[in-house]
């Protein structure tokens, strides 16, 4: 195509100044035939890999939550893997539970929060029949209420939950997309890209599952607070042994 429109442009050079609206129609033909420039690729302002300084690191901040020795371990500098098992709950926490949080790293009313992830399912990876089992939390930051957002495997199925309220004490009540399946052994890459707000109509969340979007309706916030991510293994309690890994998670800057 770039040859194509050079040659486009040198014959609107040519035309005599007598053709003035062919040399006009030649000139529209050959540039709308250049290239686009290429989309710049994001950078992501903060990446949590999971070197050896980086894994210390999560350990003197006391950000990875881990029952067991088992719970979070790191096979490698760019993969952290969760297993749960019967009865791995994390001291008077609910649930159980093998996770990393970034308390400090927070979004608040009005902020883009966009974050990009790959995990997998362990190929052996058995779906509990529990009626939550979160891989992705925006956590809220308040001591009341429950989680505004969050990934979820429901079945055999990754689902989105997300308030219907911004009030903390009807935070329970959630809004659940269906987003794609979930297949043990596949590694999947996940955008999530918001506008952090307690206002429906300002709020926009929208979560891409390897490639595909899908818009979710409602607030992403609770009221006087803030959220920041977790990624995890958290589930009701179940007799089943689940593991999955998780690559270095991203943020991008708005």
């Amino acid at each position: 195509m770039a040859v194509v429109a050079d040659d486009l442009h040198a014959l609107a050079d040519a035309i005599s100044d007598q053709s003035p609206r062919i040399k006009a129609f030649a000139v529209a033909v050959a540039d709308a035939l250049q290239p686009a420039a290429p989309t710049p690729t994001p950078v992501p302002s903060f990446t949590q890999g999971y070197s050896a300084a980086e894994v210390q690191a999560l350990r003197t901040a006391g950000e990875i939550v881990a029952p067991k020795s088992y719970s979070v371990t790191f096979p490698s500098s760019s993969a952290v893997r969760f297993e749960v098992r019967s009865g791995d709950q994390y001291s008077t926490w609910s649930g159980e539970r093998a996770q990393i949080h970034l308390p400090n790293v927070q979004g608040g009313e009005g902020e883009r929060w966009h974050w990009r992830f790959t995990f997998q399912l362990d190929p052996a990876f058995q779906f509990s029949s529990g009626f939550y089992n979160i891989l992705w939390q925006h956590h809220h930051t308040g001591s009341t209420g429950s989680i505004p957002s969050s990934l979820n495997l429901h079945a055999d199925r990754l689902v989105w939950r997300q308030v219907k309220s911004p009030d903390p004490a009807q935070s329970n009540y959630w809004n659940e997309t269906d987003l794609a399946p979930a297949v043990p052994g596949a590694t999947v890459t996940v955008d999530v890209d918001c506008l952090l707000s307690t206002d429906a109509t300002k709020a926009q969340t929208v979560v891409t599952v390897d490639g595909k979007s899908v818009t979710i309706p409602g607030p992403n916030l609770l009221t006087g607070m803030k959220v920041y991510p977790i990624w995890c293994l958290y589930r009701a309690p179940s007799p089943l042994t689940q593991v999955v890994t998780f690559g270095p998670v991203e943020r991008f800057a708005a």
